[in-house]
Formats: structure tokens, sequence, C-alpha cells
């Protein structure tokens, strides 16, 4: 259970700050860093552990925190408390507290990424980053450009998670259980698909080909979603997948190869975007999807350890200098390197900058340089192209970093430049401190790497120094010179992707509309139609049929007005007809009776007659009979 609390903890603060909105600056900063540090010391009071929670009868969710995984669990809260503390001081007082919210949650859902022991349990931290990215580029309500970026970065990286949606449902299906352990255990045709949706996930997290260009719509948000975005969560998630999975990922057919293809490739043409950028923030977004294609070309070498220590390396060295040109930014004015060079006016930033820069390009004895190294020297044993391929994205690396260091912090002097709160230069200064503590840690750890095979051929080093010493000379000369430099946009990749995908949708989503309203015109003038037919065949009814009879006296004198109907003229025939029998029917009655009275009485008298002794009389009746009968006979031939 310290395990669940370690993990929801920020979630549960991030919805009260949200809520609260607290208009101290001082009070949020302390909620947040409070949370993640009772987070981080939940974390190493677990130790390792493992919680399974009870869902499905065969299939529960698994969290399990280990010794794999243990750095990278660890380093999400830390690295979110030194970036909470700085957003707090730094990002605009207006709803401060849901920005802090979101980052939080953040922090929840990676932490439930890196310790989730199965698919199902993984793909709602998967979704919980997502939802959390999204809001927090979109931050700024009150401008539109965000919230487009917002969208357009949500929908690209979903279109590669729907292959961590069908993973763990084919597992289900066909196993019954989605645990990392059970995998092994699937028909080879269910592990494929498992194995490939994963890496279609991994890959659009991680912002690789062809995922790349959505990070540079992040960039819209603010520069403390960023620092913690490209970090510790977000994009860290795509190559801690492929960590974690790597043992079963080896047993597929073609996708080891294919994890280091793709690497290999993002990590050359995100180093050139890179070196191209004038956008100090977009300069470091291509920067993350080159950092990542290096730990994908150790994953797929077979090397996740490699890629797990330059991930963590890569997380504590790339938010302080996010935090850095933000703190540029505000003294600039802009995001244009040419407009920065703060070295003179803030020379503790600039130092701390350049520090940070020095890792990322990978020169030593920096941390950086260490996991650099090992990358390189992975892929020897699948084929040495490779390692030379990884070598050139290496220099180049280090001719972005240089270039970025030199435009940003060089030298220079602002006229009018708004000095920093020390709260924010501090939590940067953190950062950078424990990105250098990290040197003996990975010293430590390379010990492992040698024993996978993980050293560089003679040549190979021999090579190395110059590539780098070249990486550097390449990227100050640029940035000297200020060429402009084609690629900048992912050679067009946004634009062809929005000619394959995105117009022929919203071609398809307008003729869909028009088709609807169309439709919904034509719905609704048969409903009118129907309507008026209804009220015509109403009011013949009541015309005609009915003849508008209703009691009253308006009413009736309405109706005199009106040509009778059908039931009207019927009714008015029975009235007509039953007030003159009342009128007649007695003595028409009486006559009758009297009548028939009469007329009995008469034949009697007559029958009375007939019995008397006049003998005529019968001859007579006799007589008329026969001729009566004879004349019924003739008639009838």
């Amino acid at each position: 259970m310290m395990l669940a609390f370690a993990i929801w903890l920020p979630t549960l603060v991030g919805v009260a700050l949200a809520s609260a909105d607290p208009r101290s600056r001082a009070a949020v900063a302390l909620t947040s860093a409070l949370a993640c540090l009772i987070c981080a010391a939940l974390i190493v009071a677990a130790g390792e552990t493992r919680l399974v929670v009870p869902w499905l009868p065969q299939a529960p969710l698994e969290m399990a925190l280990d010794a794999q995984n243990r750095a990278l669990a660890l380093s999400v809260p830390l690295i979110a408390l030194a970036i909470a503390v700085y957003a707090s001081y730094h990002e605009p007082a207006d709803r401060l507290g849901r920005l802090l919210g979101w980052l939080l949650g953040f922090v929840s859902g990676m932490l439930l990424i890196v310790t989730a022991n199965d698919l199902v349990n993984l793909l709602i931290g998967w979704e919980l980053v997502g939802a959390c990215s999204w809001a927090l580029i979109g931050h700024r309500r009150s401008e539109r450009a965000p919230g487009r970026a917002a969208q357009r970065a949500f929908i690209i990286t979903r279109a590669g998670d729907l292959g961590l949606f069908i993973a763990p449902v084919c597992a289900l299906a066909v196993d019954g259980s989605a645990s990392f352990e059970s995998l092994h255990t699937l028909p080879s045709w269910a592990q494929t698909v498992v194995a490939w949706g994963v890496l279609a996930a991994a890959t659009a997290k991680a912002a690789q080909l062809p995922f790349s260009t959505w990070l540079f719509d992040a960039m819209r948000g603010p520069t403390s979603a960023s620092a913690l975005l490209h970090s510790a969560t977000l994009v860290a998630a795509g190559p801690y997948l492929l960590v974690r999975l790597q043992p079963f990922l080896s047993t597929v057919d073609g996708v080891p190869t294919a994890i280091a293809a793709i690497g290999l490739f993002t990590a050359l043409a995100g180093g050139w975007v890179a070196l191209a950028q004038a956008h100090a923030k977009r300069l470091l977004a291509a920067s993350t999807s080159a950092q990542m294609g290096l730990m994908f070309i150790a994953i797929g070498a077979g090397q996740p350890l490699i890629g797990l220590w330059h991930l963590i390396v890569h997380a504590w060295v790339k938010a302080p200098l996010f935090l850095a040109v933000g703190i540029a930014r505000e003294a600039a004015g802009s995001y244009a390197l040419g407009a920065m060079r703060i070295g003179s006016t803030l020379p503790l930033v600039a130092v701390l900058g350049v520090v940070a820069a020095v890792s990322l390009a990978g020169v030593p004895p920096s941390a950086g340089a260490l996991t650099k190294e090992a990358i390189i020297a992975s892929p020897v044993h699948l084929a040495p192209w490779m390692a030379f391929a990884a070598l050139i994205a290496g220099s180049l690396s280090a001719a972005y970093a240089a270039r970025f260091a030199w435009l940003a912090f060089g030298p220079g002097s602002l006229r009018r430049y708004e000095r920093p709160a020390w709260q924010a230069v501090w939590a940067m200064a953190v950062l950078v401190i424990a990105s250098v503590a990290l040197v003996p840690v990975i010293e430590s750890s390379r010990a492992l790497a040698r024993a996978d095979g993980g050293e560089a051929t003679p040549i190979l080093a021999a090579v190395s120094m110059p590539a780098l010493v070249l990486g550097l000379a390449s990227g100050l000369w640029i940035a000297r010179r200020g060429h402009a430099m084609r690629g900048a946009s992912w050679f067009g990749l946004a634009q062809a992707l929005a000619r394959v995908f995105e117009h022929p949708f919203a071609m398809l989503a307008h003729a869909t509309t028009r088709l609807d309203d169309r439709l919904a015109r034509l719905v609704q003038t048969a409903a009118s139609a129907s309507t008026t037919f209804g009220a015509h065949l109403s009011g013949a009814d009541a015309r005609w049929l009915d003849g508008q009879i209703a009691l009253g006296r308006r009413a009736q004198n309405t109706a005199a007005r009106q040509p009778p109907g059908l039931v009207a003229a019927v009714v008015r025939a029975q009235t007509w007809t039953a007030r003159h029998l009342n009128e007649h029917g007695e003595a028409l009655a009486a006559l009758l009776i009297v009548g028939s009275a009469r007329l009995t009485r008469l034949a009697g008298s007559d029958l009375r007659r007939l019995h008397g002794s006049a003998a005529h009389r019968y001859l007579a009746i006799v007589t008329i009979g026969a001729a009566l009968l004879a004349g019924a006979l003739s008639w009838g031939h």
C-alpha cells in the first residue's frame, strides 16, 4: 500500500491545488514541493516491493518496484520538485494552482508507467500522462495557438497509442492475462501483435520518426511544463517501455532491428534539425528526439541498461536547460537564440546552463559522456556501420549543444531585463548539481555494461574523441557565422504529414459536415411539410367532418358562420327528427291506437253479418273468391 500511496499522492494534492488555486506563490510552492518530497521518501521506504490489486479474476493490476526501475521512479518526483518550485515563482500567477495540479498529475501518471507490471496498468498510466500533456500544452486558454497545438500533439501521439490498446486486448483475449511475465507464453502470432503494438506506442510517445513533429507543438506550453515533459515524464515513457519489455521484445523477429533503425534515423535527423534551429525551445525539443533515438539504438542492440541510464542522465540534464531558457526568455523578451546572450547579464544562470549543455554534448567527464560512449559502442556486435552512424549522431549532439550554449549563455549585454526570482535559479542549480553527482553512479554501473559486451572497438575508440571535437567546433563555427540552415522543420515532414493525413481528413470532415447540413435541412423540410399537411388535415377534419361543434355561445356563433360538416348535418337531422317526433308523436300514437280500435270494431261487425242467414251473401263471397283465385293463377302463367 505504501507504493500505491506514493503513486497517487501527487494527484490528490494536485486536485486540491487546482480546486483551491491559492493566490500565494509560497503556498503553491510549499504544497507541491512537500507532495513530491513525501512521494520520493515513500519510494525509498518501500524498497523492492510488489503490489497486486484485484481487477479481473485472471488479470489483476500489478505494480512492482525493483532494482531496474527504482532509480527512474525516484528521479521523477525529485525532478518534479525542482520544477514545481521554479514554476511557482517563474510562471504567471493567473491559474498557477491549476498548472501545478496538472504537473503533479504528470508525476502520478509517470510513476504508474514506471511501476506497472502488466499492460492494463501501463495503459492507465499512459492515458493519464497523455491527458496531462494535453492540458499543460494548452494551459493558456486565452490564446488560440496553444489550444490548437495541444490538439495536434495529442492526436499525433494517439495515433501511435493505438498499438498499446491492441496489445493488452490481444494478450487478454489469447491468454487471459496481461502481465509482463505471461507475454512469453503467448503464441508467436500474438507475440508479434503485442510487440509491434508496444513499439508503435513507444515510438510516438518518444517523438521518433515519423511522429517527431508533435514536440514542436508541445513548445506552446509553459516552460515548466516543457521541462517536465522533456525530462522525467511523457517523452521518457517511450524508451522506458522498451527497456522494461526488452527481454520479451528481443525474442520477436525483426523488432530489435526496427528499434535500433528507428532510433538511428531519428538521432541523425533530430541532431541536424536541432543544429538548424533558431528558436531555443525548439532546439531543445529536437535534441530530445535525437537523444531518445540514441536510447533506442542501445535498446535495439540489446543493451537496455545503457539506454535506461542515458534516460536518467538526460532527464536531470534537460530539465535545467529548459528552466534556463525560460529565464533567458524573460530577460531577452524572446526565444530567439540570436537575442539572448545572457552570459554578462545573468552569469550564474549562464554557468549552470553551460554545465548542463556540456553533459548534453557528451563532453568528458560529464555523466552524459559516459552513457553516450556506451551507446555508440552498443551496436558494434550487430553491424559496425551502425556504430559509426551512432558516432555521427553523437557528434551532431555535440554540435547543437555547443551552438546552443554559445548563443543562449555566451557573453552579451541586455539593456533591459527582468531579474529572475532566486527560488527559480536555485531550483535550476539543484538539478545541475544532481546531474554532476550522477558521474560516480554511472561509473559504477559501467561494469554491467562491459559484461554485456558494450565495449567499443579500438578503431571506434580512436575516432570517438576527434568526432566529439569536430562536433563542438562545428557548432561554435555555425553559431558565430549565423548561417541559416535547411531542415529546421524536420525536412518538411510536418507539411507532408498534413498533406497525407490532416488535409484529406479535414476535407472529409468538411464534406461530411456539408452532407450532414443538407440532410438536416432535408429532414427539417420534411418535418415542416408534415406539420403543415397535418395542420391542413386537422382543419379539414374540423371544418368539413366535425363542423367545429363546440359548447358555449361564442363557439356556437363561430360554428354558425362555418359551413356544416357531415357529423354536424347528421346531428342536426337527428335533432330535427327528435323535436318533431316530440311535437307530433303523441297525436300520431293516439291516432294509431284509436284508428286500429275502430277498424277492429268495424271488422267484427262485418264478420257478424257474414254469419247471418242470407244465402245470397255466401254465394257472393264464394263467387268473388273464385274469381280472385282464377285471376291469380292466370297471372302466374
